[in-house]
């Protein structure tokens, strides 16, 4: 999770707008971290969310190398917040 939200970037239009949530993120890695797909596993609610959750992830790869035997299916949340 630290190595996503190092690299993510909430919309400055979206964060304007006061538009937060979570969004979940469903996605497959392979043994050297490379990320082979990506989907909305649940909607934050606001589209452009979404649409940076998705490029976050393929931004992102590769993540970190999985240890021998892991799951290599991952959902995470990603959330946007005003802090």
């Amino acid at each position: 999770m630290a190595h996503l939200e190092r690299r993510k970037r909430y919309p400055p239009s979206t964060q304007s707008r006061g538009e937060r949530g979570v969004a979940y993120v469903r996605f497959t890695i392979d043994d050297r971290g490379n990320v082979l797909s990506a989907s909305l596993a649940r909607s934050s609610g606001f589209a452009e969310l979404d649409q940076e959750v998705l490029a976050l992830v393929r931004r992102a790869s590769p993540v970190p190398a999985p240890p021998a035997g892991a799951n290599r299916a991952i959902t995470a949340p990603v959330r946007f917040s005003s802090q």
